[in-house]
Parts: structure tokens; C-alpha cells; sequence
């Protein structure tokens, strides 16, 4: 899943993440305020909007191929 975003544009991401019904501030969804998974999320999901501030490469990708690596969360219903 991380290769076939990570060449979405920041602002592509936003929208669909708005149009999705979620809102556009992230610190407002429930992921973001997990007590276990909150604080990874915001901190990579900053990285994320960082590197898109950052890139000056000509393929316009606003996610790195390591930007989610350690960032992965299981329903612990379906991985039992």
C-alpha cells in the first residue's frame, strides 16, 4: 500500500480524505487520539506532509517508500 500512494500528491490525499467524510484537521480522528497508536500516527503523518514540503524531485511524490514502514495497525478481530 505505501508504493501506490507514494506518489499521490499531498493535496490528492486531503481531498479524498475530506470527500471520505473524515475531518480535515488529523488531531480530530479517533487514530490520532489512540492511546497506543496516536502518537505514531500524528508523528508520521507530519513526516508525510514534511516530505511533501521537502521535495524538489521531478516525480512530485508527496509520501517517501519508507515513510509508513513501522507504521502498521491489525484488527485484532480479523488477525486471530
Amino acid at each position: 500500500m505505501n508504493v501506490a500512494w507514494r506518489d499521490v500528491p499531498a493535496d490528492v490525499v486531503e481531498r479524498s480524505v475530506v470527500a471520505a467524510g473524515f475531518s480535515p484537521r488529523f488531531g480530530d480522528w479517533h487514530v490520532a487520539r489512540h492511546d497506543i497508536y496516536g502518537e505514531l500516527f500524528c508523528s508520521k503523518w507530519k513526516e508525510r506532509i514534511g516530505e511533501n514540503a521537502d521535495d524538489v524531485s521531478d516525480s512530485g511524490g508527496a509520501l517517501s517508500e519508507d515513510c509508513f514502514d513501522e507504521f502498521t495497525i491489525w484488527d485484532s478481530e480479523e488477525s486471530v
